[in-house]
């Protein structure tokens, strides 16, 4: 059995963590930013236990009920079923109700606490796009993260929690009573319909369902008389258990993913800046010949990374299957793909199709800055 920290311990682990709107996180991994290890040190266990029982809490001050119900969902970091198990018990021991769904991509935990009345808050596992040995969590009520003095409420009482005498033997025994999460596949089957209804209101656009479902029609038309095929590294995130490739499927669009293994990380993951300079990318050999000759392949580097001349574009046609481009022609060949789509059905609005595209490829996956089409190409915003 593990030492058990003391008060001091625990509020000195406390230290090093970043406590935001955008998430809590610091380095839960004993080795460091780029250790694979799955569990913790103590101390940093028991602050794991304190986030389930402060959100609990303050869910309970939130919204007058002491079983509300928690969604809680992980990235596919090493360390995240370990601290989902610890955060379940500080969230029962709260009183809350907890729908765990393991590995998924952010979205479905957002879309699934917004759009079903018997979930309540959600809690999301990650450490968005910093390196592999971070982790952290997401809170949420709805369909997105707390924020303003919600947010700051929950730091000043986390803080409150961790920094009140004895809680160190509070938190252990919790700790020690931490019993193995298993994911519901049934919870995670309606997270992965929610998530695609979303889909459908993000590529089908504003409107009513009936208006929507007719600009889906017309993307599948143009996608059969046009069709594209999106090339994607998921460098084993969360994607790989998501919707995407059914999704596009359906649309008409072609999928073609490589290291699409959940939770097998196949290359390091740095700080997107720290990466910029150095990192090189591998060029993608298209093995089915005749692909080329009838989908056009638009393959963004599908990290997250902001593009850039360090960071490039992979882009296939049907006249060259590996040109390299950089950032600088990144804004022609998006309006090249997008004016295609656009001839192929006057329905089509270029910016709607390609940056519903562009949307549905960046990932948030363990490495990956999370990039909106509005910091691509900021012309576009709006």
């Amino acid at each position: 059995m593990n030492r058990q920290p003391s008060d001091k311990e625990v509020r000195s682990a406390l230290e090093s963590m970043i406590l935001s709107a955008s998430g809590w996180r610091k380095v839960f991994a004993p080795g460091g930013d780029h250790d694979s290890s799955k569990e913790p040190d103590t101390a940093d266990q028991l602050l794991a236990v304190g986030m389930g029982m402060v959100w609990g809490q303050w869910l309970e001050r939130r919204l007058g009920k002491r079983d509300s119900v928690v969604l809680v969902a992980t990235d596919t970091r090493p360390t995240g079923p370990n601290i989902a198990e610890l955060m379940v018990c500080g969230l029962k021991y709260s009183g809350c109700q907890v729908r765990y769904i393991g590995i998924a991509a952010a979205p479905e935990a957002m879309a699934r606490t917004g759009n079903d009345n018997e979930i309540d808050a959600f809690a999301y596992i990650s450490a968005s796009h910093n390196p592999l040995g971070h982790n952290g969590v997401k809170f949420g009520l709805g369909g997105g993260v707390i924020a303003g003095t919600d947010a700051k409420d929950l730091i000043a009482k986390y803080h409150a929690l961790i920094e009140e005498p004895g809680a160190a033997d509070r938190l252990n025994v919790l700790r020690e009573s931490q019993v193995p999460a298993i994911p519901d596949p049934e919870e995670k089957r309606q997270s992965l319909v929610a998530y695609e209804k979303f889909l459908n209101h993000i590529a089908g656009g504003p409107g009513d369902d009936s208006s929507r479902s007719e600009t889906l029609s017309a993307l599948q038309r143009s996608l059969r008389s046009r069709p594209v095929t999106i090339i994607a590294d998921l460098n084993g995130s969360a994607r790989c258990l998501s919707s995407d490739r059914p999704y596009l499927e359906r649309l008409g669009a072609k999928l073609l993913t490589f290291n699409d293994t959940a939770g097998e990380i196949a290359h390091v993951v740095v700080r997107a800046q720290e990466e910029r300079a150095a990192r090189l990318v591998e060029q993608i050999e298209v093995e089915d010949v005749g692909l080329a000759e009838t989908h056009p392949v638009l393959g963004v580097e599908f990290l997250g990374y902001r593009c850039n001349d360090a960071c490039p574009i992979r882009f296939v046609d049907d006249l060259d299957r590996k040109l390299l481009v950089g950032a600088e022609v990144a804004e022609e060949l998006f309006e090249q793909i997008s004016s295609e789509f656009a001839e192929a059905d006057d329905r089509c609005s270029p910016d709607s199709l390609a940056i519903g595209a562009v949307e549905v490829a960046i990932d948030d996956a363990p490495g990956g800055d999370v990039v909106g089409v509005e910091e691509a190409y900021p012309q576009r915003s709006g």
